[in-house]
């Protein structure tokens, strides 16, 4: 996943007006994006959400099909961007007297890339860098929502993926798209990491995947993109957090599940800006 990616990875044009008007906590900016497809077009707005140590942002979807199935769909992607901010929501030595030497606020920022949003899925990215005030680094994790917007429902990587021992054995070998100023040396160690690791364990974390919750014992999360199924799993703070794995849908189309159509042929494209 590249983490320089737009906000929307697949749109046609922008609409951008800056306003001054803010409400405390939980605001909707006038930053419109306008995705378009051979036969959709949804516009999404990005809201910001603020509370003390919190600054994080999550798109609602304002047009593009009816309003009870957005009404749906921005509901499933609040509660999911609100568990993300509860995930931190604790107050180091809240329970010592006086001030803890050192300690600063804590300091959480989430940030999203919508990388698919069709007439079948619609999958958002997010990172959430978090500062902890007795920690010399800070952690940025990545976390995702992915919705079928036919049955308006939260989708899992089981939902999508037919996973068995063969699939998490060739997880290990897809794309290593992760960027940075570190990735090149990070890569090598990341993939020394998955080599390592038991088929059978990593099977089970690909089960667990996209909970936002303990019970996602690997840190795994999908995304889907035009052309391109993305995983993205959890590492040591030392190699960046996180990695992210990518590969073609048709290099992997026997592990597909086929009550979706994998055509994508209504894929937006993304604009030279």
């Amino acid at each position: 996943m590249h983490n320089k990616r737009l906000k929307v990875c697949s749109l046609s044009f922008i609409i951008i007006s800056i306003s001054t008007y803010c409400i405390y906590q939980e605001s909707i900016k006038n930053n419109t994006i306008t995705i378009t497809t051979s036969e959709e077009a949804y516009q999404i707005k990005e809201v910001l959400y603020e509370a003390e140590g919190v600054k994080g942002y999550y798109p609602q979807v304002i047009s593009g099909t009816t309003k009870e199935k957005m009404a749906v769909w921005n509901e499933i992607i609040k509660d999911d961007f609100n568990k993300i901010v509860n995930t931190y929501s604790f107050a180091p030595y809240s329970d010592l007297q006086g001030t803890f030497p050192g300690a600063k606020t804590s300091m959480l920022e989430i940030d999203y890339n919508v990388t698919l949003l069709n007439n079948q899925f619609m999958s958002i990215f997010y990172t959430a860098v978090f500062q902890n005030p007795y920690s010399p680094y800070p952690t940025e994790l990545v976390y995702t929502t992915n919705i079928d917007t036919k049955k308006d429902t939260r989708l899992r990587l089981e939902d999508f993926i037919l996973l068995d021992l063969n699939f998490a054995r060739t997880l290990k070998d897809w794309e290593y798209t992760t960027t940075g100023p570190s990735e090149k040396e990070w890569e090598p160690i990341i993939k020394d990491i998955l080599s390592n690791m038991e088929n059978e364990f990593l099977l089970k974390g690909l089960k667990a995947a996209d909970q936002i919750a303990s019970d996602n014992i690997l840190g795994i999360y999908s995304y889907l993109t035009a052309e391109k199924l993305g995983i993205s799993i959890a590492v040591p703070n030392f190699v960046g957090d996180h990695a992210e794995l990518e590969k073609k849908y048709i290099d992997i189309k026997n592990y597909l599940n086929p009550i979706y159509e994998w055509n994508f042929d209504k894929k937006v494209i993304l604009p030279t800006l």
